[in-house]
């Protein structure tokens, strides 16, 4: 009987858990939306949302097309430290950086040719932050 007891506890308490986790990346997610809608950019309907924790980095292939202005948005939990976001092109020469390493950013891009480009997203270090602490990042993509 107590063992079921356990179970069960250890069942809701994990549940909890997981739902908490998911709605947490479902506001980075909403938040995104929302910073593109209200800067009059379309979103293009793909929504990026990834657990990272400090010292990870991910490279996202996009493709960008001329004639459009674009619109990358970048939101972080505040369990993270920061995001340093950078855009390079196929042969990984830096195009853009994020001028700054916070957990909001946007930066714009206007192509002026069709391109396939590489955007990473590198959660920084700091000794502030627990190292082992998992965080949501979201990215979306809005053009005009």
């Amino acid at each position: 009987m107590k063992a079921k007891i356990f179970f069960i506890l250890f069942f809701v308490m994990t549940a909890n858990f997981v739902n908490a986790q998911i709605s947490s990346c479902r506001y980075c997610s909403d938040h995104n939306f929302k910073n593109l809608v209200d800067s009059d950019y379309q979103p293009d309907g793909k929504y990026n949302v990834y657990k990272l924790k400090q010292g990870d980095e991910i490279e996202i292939y996009k493709s960008f097309y001329n004639g459009r202005k674009y619109m990358l948005s970048v939101y972080a939990e505040e369990v993270l430290p920061g995001v340093m976001v950078e855009v390079s092109d196929m042969k990984h020469q830096v195009i853009l950086t994020s001028d700054n390493m916070k957990n909001k950013q946007t930066l714009e891009i206007k192509p002026e040719r069709n391109k396939n480009l590489i955007i990473s997203l590198k959660i920084i270090d700091s000794e502030e932050y627990d190292k082992d602490i998992f965080g949501c990042v979201s990215f979306a993509v809005g053009y005009k």
